[in-house]
């Protein structure tokens, strides 16, 4: 009896033993390309920190500022936090710009640093271009003329002034191969020329004036505009070679101060272009900042819907930023931090999602600990600007996900888009 029963324990503990152990379920593994795209030329030192959402640093490294770098991350975090340093030092003292996006998803982006501008963004469909000149015949237009009164633009060409004569206007210019489009806006007299030039030197003459389009917006109480900025497309959906048909700023350059006169909102030719990229800021009662970007066919005349958004700044505090959203949730809201220029000559903009509704900078940039920082005082820096910012059909990760891919944004998907900015 006792030889069976050992017989049965060996046996059964030759079963067990001769089992073999489950592996342990593997955490999944995310991977990420990303692309870093140069900074401005006058870099000369460009800094790249992503992080995971428990802190960890999984990248930090300094990267050549004259070409782009593609990147590849693995990671356990299906998102992550991503932070860039910049170092101008072509300003004395050196200037530190930082920007961060926390919980995002960047496969395949192409991160700028001109994201914050990405109305901006166009494309031509040549790039030579040819010194030439352009000479308006306007006799009795230039009667009683005022100098500073003009505004002229062409295709791949921001602006440029002119010399007047009697009769003449002459502007040298650059000019698109094998043509450009010319515009030459004439504000208090309310005309304007438009020619595709083809050669290197043209004549326009008076009889080719048209009445230009005066356009006043309709807003909200205690609100003005500051600046608008108009491009225009000759087709539809067709997004290059767009024409820069009203820029508030440069339409007053000229003018001395006690010279600027009186004009509407916006002038702009009718029946030439189908389709328009239009910007505007505006101003409140309280010094809140708008920004007002549409892609749209015909120029809005009411802009009062444009109002405050809901929320409600909890803390303000560096190591403690809280903020509150109604049901609607922006795209994403921003922080916008600076520090005292005789510590550390510094900005950071800071991207959150609305989700994320708490934020500690001074324990992140800390913990990130970056080489371009490291001998400075970060205590400093403090929370000066809330943006909160709606792209109409787009949330937070598709936002920037669009802002950050070359192509896409070259399609104008984005129609409608409003920042506001609030000073702490």
């Amino acid at each position: 009896m006792k030889h069976k029963l050992l017989l049965l324990a060996l046996s059964t503990l030759c079963l067990f033993s001769c089992e073999k152990k489950s592996d342990p379920t593997p955490e999944p593994v995310n991977q990420f390309n990303i692309t870093f795209k140069a900074p401005y030329l006058a870099t000369a030192e460009f800094e790249v920190l992503i992080s995971q959402q428990d802190g960890k640093v999984l990248l930090d490294t300094l990267l050549n500022a004259a070409y782009d770098h593609p990147l590849k991350i693995t990671s356990k975090d299906a998102k992550l936090n991503i932070t860039t340093i910049t170092k101008y030092t072509d300003i004395d003292p050196a200037y530190y710009g930082i920007s961060t996006f926390m919980q995002v998803d960047p496969d395949t982006w192409e991160i700028t640093e001109s994201y914050d501008n990405f109305y901006g963004a166009a494309s031509y469909t040549h790039t030579a271009q040819a010194r030439s000149k352009i000479t308006y015949n306007i006799p009795t237009l230039n009667k009683n003329f005022n100098y500073y009164d003009h505004y002229f633009s062409a295709t791949n060409y921001p602006g440029s002034g002119g010399t007047y004569s009697s009769d003449n206007y002459d502007i040298t210019y650059q000019r698109m191969l094998p043509s450009s489009l010319t515009y030459l806006l004439l504000p208090q007299r309310g005309k304007y020329f438009f020619k595709e030039v083809t050669t290197d030197n043209v004549r326009v003459e008076e009889s080719e004036a048209k009445d230009v389009t005066k356009h006043n917006f309709i807003l909200p109480e205690k609100f003005t505009v500051n600046s608008v900025y108009l491009d225009g497309y000759q087709k539809a959906g067709i997004y290059q070679d767009p024409l820069k048909i009203y820029h508030t700023v440069m339409v007053n350059i000229f003018y001395p101060p006690a010279e600027k006169p009186s004009l509407p909102h916006l002038m702009y030719p009718e029946k030439i272009f189908e389709e328009y990229e239009l910007l505007t800021t505006l101003g409140d009662a309280d010094k809140n900042a708008y920004s007002y970007y549409s892609v749209v066919k015909n120029i809005p005349a009411d802009l009062s819907f444009i109002s405050k958004p809901n929320y409600n700044i909890v803390s303000k505090a560096f190591n403690n930023f809280k903020i509150e959203f109604s049901k609607e949730k922006p795209t994403y809201y921003a922080l916008h931090l600076l520090t005292d220029a005789k510590v550390l000559h510094s900005n950071w903009l800071v991207q959150l999602p609305a989700e994320m509704t708490s934020f500690n900078a001074d324990n992140f940039i800390k913990s990130l600990n970056p080489k371009l920082l490291r001998d400075k005082n970060l205590n400093s820096f403090n929370i000066k600007t809330v943006i909160i910012a709606d792209a109409t059909g787009y949330g937070y990760q598709d936002f920037f996900g669009y802002v950050f891919d070359s192509e896409e944004l070259q399609k104008k998907k984005i129609r409608q888009f409003l920042k506001f900015q609030v000073n702490l």
